[in-house]
């Protein structure tokens, strides 16, 4: 269903059923496990992700192989994967990469900071997260590059 929602390609199709079909195994096998080891399920969560995007992005089958391929074998460069080099600098990498990585040990430090300080749900949380969601939207807009991402729908 979430397939049919998101757009008219095949590939959107095979999404929605890449997700579904990950939520049934979930569910059905290995659950508990993942409540069980945080680390694990984080990893496991973001390799589930990475991979479902690429069938949300491809316009096509075997672009998607062609990308699932250079995931996996990054070191086989061609000209238009050196373009990336040129859109994102290292310093852009770096920090996409720390913050994949540690966007769900700073929820959790987050969460530690507030059961030790006796925090409740307060104007203090409100309006940290209000100023960074402003600053995230004064960031992105400011970005010289802005595509449109619904184009496809």
């Amino acid at each position: 269903m979430t397939g049919l929602w998101h757009g008219a390609n095949y590939t959107f199709i095979l999404w929605g059923l890449y997700h579904g079909v990950f939520q049934i195994i979930e569910r059905a096998c290995f659950g508990k496990t993942l409540e069980r080891h945080k680390l694990a399920a984080h990893f496991y969560a973001a390799v589930v992700f990475v991979f479902g995007w690429v069938l949300f992005r491809a316009d096509n089958l075997v672009q998607a192989g062609v990308m699932v391929k250079r995931m996996i074998f990054p070191w086989q460069y061609t000209e238009s994967t050196l373009l990336l080099g040129q859109l994102f600098g290292a310093k852009t990498v770096l920090v996409i990469i720390c913050g994949g990585l540690g966007c769900g040990f700073v929820q959790e430090m987050f969460q530690g900071c507030k059961k030790s300080f006796n925090w409740k749900n307060s104007y203090l949380e409100l309006g940290f997260c209000t100023l960074m969601f402003v600053f995230s939207i004064v960031m992105l807009a400011s970005n010289t590059y802005n595509p449109f991402i619904y184009f496809r729908f």
